[in-house]
């Protein structure tokens, strides 16, 4: 299983150049993210995809993903999330036995 910043870093390595740019610009606004707080946009402009993987999970630590997976749907994108959400490790539930 990947890292969350693997799997970020890989959901963005697979949009191109104008859609990172979009998903860097939907970060910033309030109603996409619906309970998390945007990222400022001087912390976004510059930001290449190694950058905004630390930003977002400094930004959102465990909810870095959820974070994405709203970008990618508001974006019209879920493939790439399919693609990627493989990849993330849900820990089991523990039982008393």
């Amino acid at each position: 299983m990947s890292s969350t910043r693997e799997i970020l870093l890989g959901i963005l390595e697979d949009l191109g150049r104008e859609d990172f740019e979009r998903f860097k610009w939907y970060l910033g606004l309030d109603e996409v993210l619906e309970g998390f707080k945007p990222i400022p946009r001087s912390k976004l402009e510059s930001s290449g995809r190694i950058d905004m993987v630390d930003t977002m999970v400094q930004a959102y630590s465990s909810h870095a993903l959820e974070v994405t997976k709203m970008v990618l749907e508001r974006m019209r994108m879920t493939h790439i999330w399919e693609e990627h959400a493989r990849n993330i490790f849900e820990p089991e539930e523990k039982t008393n036995t």
